[in-house]
């Protein structure tokens, strides 16, 4: 599963903003998931689907973390006051928040030319590749709909395609919740890599990677050759018998 959040902002008319880049980011991901997609992608906004009353900040934030895009509406919302232009100011909380958790690579900014400028943007923001789109309020918006939604599609292909800031932040989170302990993972029977964990089966990793949808960016094959007599465990390896272990050759596409 893969989640886009969607960071939104109710100062300019829903028509041409909130809702209108809602929809449009709802039917780009419905035309990219597929039966045979690998990664099923969602889309998830402000505290949607939690309960009680959480630290809205602090939920955000989290829910920010866990995703794999942001997406987020820069569009200036003061363009008739007279005063410094500025986007919302929780939006721009948000992008800087996601721009260091998830990287720039994986931000997508949309800002409505009918209510400012690109050069109103703050000089950080408009030297980034940003999505542009306008409509005013009372305007006809199917074509600039149509045209929005097919620019979300391809934005949000190409970061997919591209996947290896991903498969960073998961490799880590996968190894470092696991265990602690350092121990030693033999790599096709010979070789080994240190990750963080008590002890692991290998075909454990194997099926816990691929329930995270790895399939696309990770390269994984069931090794025909058992490990034998040789398990890992806190850091060595030790004799429990033949054919205790199933090996698996793991495939790592990019440095990691």
């Amino acid at each position: 599963m893969a989640t886009i959040f969607y960071s939104w902002q109710s100062d300019l008319p829903n028509a041409t903003n909130r809702t209108l880049i809602q929809k449009c980011l709802k039917a780009a991901v419905l035309a990219i998931n597929n039966p045979n997609l690998e990664i099923e992608i969602k889309v998830d906004q402000d505290t949607q689907g939690l309960s009680g009353s959480p630290d809205i900040a602090q939920s955000l934030f989290e829910k920010i973390d866990n995703s794999e895009i942001f997406v987020c509406d820069i569009s200036i919302i003061n363009f008739d006051q007279g005063k410094r232009k500025i986007p919302n100011p929780n939006v721009l909380i948000e992008l800087g928040y996601a721009a260091k958790a998830l990287g720039w690579e994986n931000v997508i900014c949309i800002y409505n030319t009918a209510f400012g400028a690109i050069e109103d943007l703050p000089f950080d923001i408009k030297q980034r590749r940003i999505l542009t789109y306008s409509l005013s309020e009372g305007e006809d918006k199917n074509s600039t709909k149509k045209t929005l939604e097919n620019s979300l599609k391809s934005s949000i292909n190409r970061i997919l395609d591209a996947g290896e800031p991903k498969l960073k932040r998961e490799l880590s989170t996968i190894f470092n919740d696991i265990n602690p302990d350092i121990i030693q993972l033999v790599k096709t029977g010979k070789k080994a890599i240190s990750i963080n964990v008590n002890f692991l089966h290998t075909s454990e990793l194997h099926k816990h990677i691929r329930n995270k949808h790895f399939k696309k960016v990770i390269e994984m094959t069931p090794n025909r050759n058992t490990l034998g007599n040789n398990t890992c465990y806190n850091g060595g390896l030790n004799d429990i018998g033949p054919g205790q272990l199933d090996g698996y050759d793991f495939t790592f596409k990019g440095e990691w």
